[in-house]
């Protein structure tokens, strides 16, 4: 915007939302603000610690899941990833100097992540590896009275890249997002899981 030979970078707040002439308030606290956390306690914080306040709050439920899959079980898959990647960058970083996020690149440490995550999965849930077939990655055979369920697992560092699907077929996705903690760890920040 440009105000008196001045230009004025601008953003939209994310936390308001025009309707017609009414202006809607979204309300929004940060975990920390929920949970009394202190905030500048960096990389400390878990996704369970999150799933621990929206069930304290009764929040989140009405958000449709696949069939027999839960919140638990998602946060339990993400939680044994990030043990397996902390594990296999420590080794080597004893072996050869380097945490895993530097010696294999971008795109293929996501794909790791994602075959560990979905690996995962299926140890911690009713979602099982799909054998039969190349799509979907998970399948509860028990889901829907027994006509089954499939589920698409992806892996990103690009906390907005939402549904994308590998392959370009509907269903139900998760999708984890982690970040990069600067000892080569991950740690999942958020999840979506939509029916694309």
């Amino acid at each position: 915007m440009e105000e008196s030979g001045r230009a004025h970078f601008m953003t939209r707040r994310f936390d308001r939302e025009a309707d017609g002439k009414i202006t809607i308030k979204h309300h929004m606290q940060t975990l920390c603000a929920m949970d009394h956390l202190d905030y500048k306690q960096r990389a400390t914080h878990t996704y369970a610690q999150l799933f621990m306040v929206i069930a304290r709050l009764k929040l989140g439920d009405e958000a449709p899941l696949p069939d027999r899959l839960t919140i638990a079980h998602i946060e339990e898959a993400a939680n044994l990833t990030q043990s397996i990647i902390y594990r296999m960058s420590r080794n080597m970083v004893m072996e050869g100097g380097l945490p895993l996020q530097e010696l294999i690149q971008g795109n293929n440490f996501s794909g790791l992540v994602s075959n560990i995550f979905s690996n995962s999965m299926d140890q911690c849930s009713p979602y099982k590896h799909n054998h039969d077939q190349r799509y979907p990655d998970l399948i509860c055979k028990k889901a829907n009275n027994g006509k089954g369920e499939g589920l698409e697992v992806k892996t990103t560092v690009n906390v907005r890249k939402g549904g994308e699907s590998h392959n370009g077929h509907s269903g139900w996705h998760v999708i984890a997002c982690y970040n990069f903690l600067p000892d080569g760890d991950i740690a999942f920040v958020q999840y979506h899981v939509c029916m694309a």
